[in-house]
């Protein structure tokens, strides 16, 4: 059996505001390093967003033109176990972003960290002074999940009702108490 170990450093243009132009130097870069042994990939991933231009598309502003955004961000994901290369799967990843965002001039921190679940879970931790509240979304669900030191809720947007809930799912169940806007 060939065992594969090794480094790589892996180096991509940024899309620009367009996202489709052919590949610029101005547009900043995505660099990351990967490591590998005995065929697993490690579990962490380090990078760095230099300068990358992207396009940030506000549809709640009046205007709806593209604004560019900046980013010069370090960016760390997190497996928590070796990973075979044959199977490398995003379902459990954690990610960790910290620099700084640059829209049409203006300068914005970014320490954000998200997580992957199974069936494209995403979970986003907010720090507040009160205690983190975690976001959880779901493409399956039109609901989002709100966890906070004072409980977990199910809010429907498109209705304006929150449900506060005792059980881990977004099932309402007889008691919950219902908060609407």
């Amino acid at each position: 059996a060939i065992k594969l170990s090794g480094v790589t450093d892996v180096r991509s243009i940024c899309p620009g505001v367009d996202g489709e132009s052919e590949a610029n130097e101005e547009n900043g870069n995505t660099t990351f390093k990967i490591t590998f042994e005995d065929s697993y990939l490690n579990p962490t991933i380090w990078g760095d967003f230099n300068d990358c231009v992207v396009a940030a598309d506000f549809a709640e502003l009046e205007s709806s033109e593209e604004i560019e955004s900046k980013l010069d961000v370090e960016f760390v994901v997190y497996f928590g176990a070796p990973i075979p290369l044959w199977r490398l799967e995003t379902d459990r990843a954690l990610f960790r972003l910290d620099g700084v965002q640059t829209n049409d001039g203006k300068e914005y921190a970014v320490a954000r960290d998200f997580r992957l679940g199974p069936k494209q879970v995403v979970e986003v931790r907010i720090p507040a002074k009160r205690g983190d509240v975690i976001f959880e979304f779901s493409p399956e669900y039109s609901q989002v999940a709100v966890r906070t030191a004072e409980g977990s809720f199910c809010c429907y947007f498109a209705e304006r009702v929150c449900s506060a809930t005792q059980s881990t799912s977004c099932t309402p169940e007889a008691g919950d108490v219902q908060l609407t806007w």
